[in-house]
C-alpha cells in the first residue's frame, strides 16, 4: 500500500518555515534549519516538498496571489484585461507594503524560483483585446522581461544600489513589458494612471503572505 502524507507534517512545515521567513528571510533560511524546527528527517522534507524551500514558497505565493485576487473581485470588476491587470499587480504590491517583510520575501522568493503565473496568459488576451500585432512568442518574452526588471529593480533597491520606489518599479516594469509589445508609451502610462486611481477607491485588505506565530496569538 502505498504511503499517504501526512496533512498535519504538511502543515508544521509549512507553518515552520513561514516562521523562518519571517524572522530571518528567504535568502537566510537553510532547509537544514526548516528540518531541525520541525523534528523531521531532512529527507522527508522532499517528500513533501521536492523542491524543498523554494517549493514552499511557490506555494505560499500562489495562496497568496489567489487571495488577493478574491479580494479584488470584491470590490472591482471589467472586462477591460490590461486595466485590471494593471489594477491587479498594483493592488498586490499595496497589499504586501503593508508589511514589507513580505515584499522582501516575495522579491528574494521570486528571484529564485520564478514560480509559473498566468501572468502570460493575461498579457495575451489583454493585447489580443487592444489589437496589438503579437504572437504568443513576442508576449512571452515580453512577460519575462517584465519579471526581470522587476525582480532586478528590487535587488538593486534592497541592496542599497539605487533609490527607487515601488511606484517607479511597478511602472517602470509595465511600461518595459507593454511597450515591447507595441503599445505607444503615452497610452500605456494613461493606463496606468487610470488604475492608479481604481485602486484608491479600493480599501486595504490585509492580506499577508507571511504571518508570525506571534501575530497569530
Amino acid at each position: 500500500m502505498a504511503y499517504k502524507k501526512s496533512k498535519e507534517t504538511y502543515n508544521h512545515i509549512m507553518d515552520v518555515t513561514i516562521e523562518l521567513f519571517y524572522t530571518k528571510g528567504f535568502k537566510e533560511t537553510k532547509i537544514r534549519e526548516i528540518c531541525r524546527q520541525a523534528n523531521i528527517n531532512h529527507s522527508l522534507i522532499y517528500y513533501y516538498f521536492p523542491d524543498g524551500k523554494y517549493d514552499i514558497a511557490y506555494k505560499l505565493i500562489t495562496v497568496h496571489e489567489k487571495k488577493c485576487s478574491q479580494a479584488l473581485r470584491k470590490h472591482f470588476k471589467t472586462t477591460n484585461y490590461i486595466l485590471y491587470t494593471l489594477v491587479w499587480l498594483r493592488f498586490l504590491a499595496r497589499e504586501m507594503l503593508q508589511n514589507e517583510i513580505d515584499m522582501v520575501c516575495y522579491v528574494e522568493a521570486w528571484s529564485f524560483s520564478r514560480p509559473y503565473r498566468n501572468l502570460f496568459i493575461e498579457n495575451f488576451t489583454a493585447a489580443k483585446q487592444i489589437a496589438l500585432e503579437v504572437d504568443a512568442h513576442t508576449v512571452q518574452i515580453a512577460t519575462l522581461m517584465g519579471d526581470s526588471v522587476w525582480s532586478g529593480l528590487y535587488q538593486s533597491k534592497f541592496d542599497g544600489k539605487m533609490n527607487i520606489s515601488h511606484k517607479e518599479i511597478r511602472d517602470a516594469t509595465d511600461i518595459a513589458r507593454w511597450t515591447y509589445m507595441g503599445l505607444s508609451l503615452d497610452k500605456i502610462k494613461s493606463y496606468i494612471k487610470e488604475a492608479e486611481k481604481i485602486l484608491e477607491t479600493i480599501p486595504i485588505q490585509h492580506t499577508h503572505l507571511l504571518v508570525s506565530k506571534n501575530e497569530k496569538e
